[in-house]
């Protein structure tokens, strides 16, 4: 595929020190239109704040004339070294940074146009802003899903309620600490397999609503006044590495991850369960130590948990066979016509009862409200995943080369032979990032170790992958 690059320097004054950045665009010649062009190179531009709206809007008409002319602005610069203004950018405070994000937002928007939300979503991902921050009005479940969707793939029903569940927790944060006691709030188990994004949905929807998360790793947690992690001690932790930010602690979405795992530890689980009671009970406090000591009186804190969200996840084996014993369609007997169609989607007819039965709490599961689930995915949403441009297990891979000036580019045999081992090993869009580095690793070795002036194109395709994994594709 033949291309070329276009190279626009400017300088801006900023804050009392002074920005040089080359932006770089490149332009795919095949198949691609005057108007879809222009959209590329408008998307690039709009995420770099640095550049001048001017700059953008001259560049903009430049690629609408001729490729000649593009060509033009290509020889004039030939400079290849982008200064780090990012990392200055960053180091400001997030109101002063936001200041500027939401200037160069108006400015893009009088001279060249509303960007788009999926152009606003790439903006606060690139400089860490919160999404609402360009909206009067509070986003809706339905925006929230659909910001959702373009980082996951193939899990409409969970997006859609943790989409719910997000509103309502922003809805929260706006109100006085009276007033969320008894607003309403929807707490989240999340059933699904190992990879299937869970976790990542939560994560990236805080990301993007600048969401403080506490992440509890279940899988290691032992109970209160036992050598190890405890409940409180994340508490702990996460009050200490944010500056004793009690105002961001009170707005934390707190994610049990792997809630499943002390099930396994029957001596262990009672008394975790317990702690996590305490957190979830009525009086919506939790406390713990306001720091890490291994002697003498340590000072306790208590935060109300009224305007938190609360979110469970865990693959919980065992529970199909719960769910199918309850619905008579694992033993002996004539089982329903009915039941038997539920049978098989097992996972849509989990009830608390069967997550009690399982060996929950039935205090803790009662005080969640919702159950929802992920699913495997499909080898072509596997390669859908491959395709996104903002989740693609691809996009470190192609990073890292393109530092070392290496195009790492993937036909669709290659993608479909990657989604067919990740299937096949049932690890989900999280496992693909495995697979590649396992395709990948004699190259990264010695392709990085190299150096080379030309550009260089690693081809990935449905031979490659199964020579090197030496499998059967």
């Amino acid at each position: 595929m033949l291309s070329f690059i276009l190279f626009l320097q400017h300088s801006v004054q900023f804050n009392g020190w002074q920005a040089s950045t080359i932006i770089t665009i490149k332009i795919e010649k095949m198949r691609m239109t005057n108007q879809k062009r222009k959209e590329s190179a408008a998307d690039t531009l709009f995420i770099d704040v640095m550049c001048p709206v001017k700059t953008a809007t001259s560049y903009l008409r430049c690629i609408n004339q001729s490729e000649k002319a593009a060509d033009l602005i290509r020889k004039e610069f030939q400079s290849t070294r982008i200064p780090t203004t990012r990392q200055q950018l960053m180091l400001l405070s997030k109101e002063e940074r936001e200041s500027i994000i939401m200037k160069h937002v108006d400015e893009w928007q009088t001279e060249i146009g509303r960007p788009s939300i999926a152009s606003l979503v790439k903006l606060c991902d690139a400089w860490g802003c919160s999404i609402q921050t360009f909206y009067d009005k509070p986003l809706t479940p339905v925006q929230i899903k659909k910001i959702l969707q373009m980082y996951i793939v193939g899990q409409d029903k969970y997006c859609e309620q943790l989409a719910l569940a997000f509103y309502l927790y922003n809805d929260r944060l706006k109100m006085d600490d009276y007033e969320s006691r008894n607003a309403m709030r929807d707490s989240l188990f999340v059933l699904g397999p190992s990879g299937s994004g869970k976790t990542y949905a939560i994560q990236t929807l805080c990301r993007l609503f600048n969401a403080p998360m506490v992440l509890i790793h279940c899988n290691s947690l032992v109970p209160e006044g036992i050598v190890g992690v405890s409940v409180s001690n994340v508490f702990t932790q996460f009050y200490e590495s944010n500056g004793q930010d009690m105002e961001m602690l009170k707005q934390a979405v707190v994610v049990f991850d792997e809630f499943d795992k002390p099930l396994f530890n029957r001596e262990n689980n009672g008394r975790i369960m317990s702690e996590t009671l305490n957190i979830l009970d009525d009086r919506g406090e939790v406390m713990f130590d306001e720091k890490f000591a291994t002697s003498g009186n340590v000072k306790k804190i208590t935060v109300p948990t009224n305007k938190m969200l609360f979110i469970f996840t865990g693959v919980c084996e065992g529970l199909e066979e719960v769910t199918r014993r309850r619905l008579n369609l694992g033993g002996l007997g004539y089982a329903s016509s009915e039941a038997k169609a539920a049978g098989a989607d097992w996972i849509e007819q989990v009830t608390h009862s069967d997550l009690i039965d399982l060996g929950f709490m039935s205090e803790v599961i009662g005080r969640v409200q919702t159950l929802t689930h992920t699913v495997n995915l499909t080898e072509d949403e596997l390669i859908a995943a491959l395709d996104s441009e903002l989740s693609s297990p691809l996009i470190p891979f192609k990073q890292k080369l393109a530092k070392h000036g290496i195009r790492l580019e993937v036909s669709n045999s290659g993608k479909k032979a990657i989604a067919a081992v990740s299937r096949k090993k049932q690890l989900g869009v999280r496992g693909m990032k495995s697979v590649l580095y396992d395709i990948l690793r004699h190259e990264l070795s010695h392709l990085l170790s190299e150096e080379c002036e030309h550009e260089r194109i690693l081809s990935i395709n449905k031979t490659f992958v199964s020579k090197t994994l030496n499998m059967s594709l």
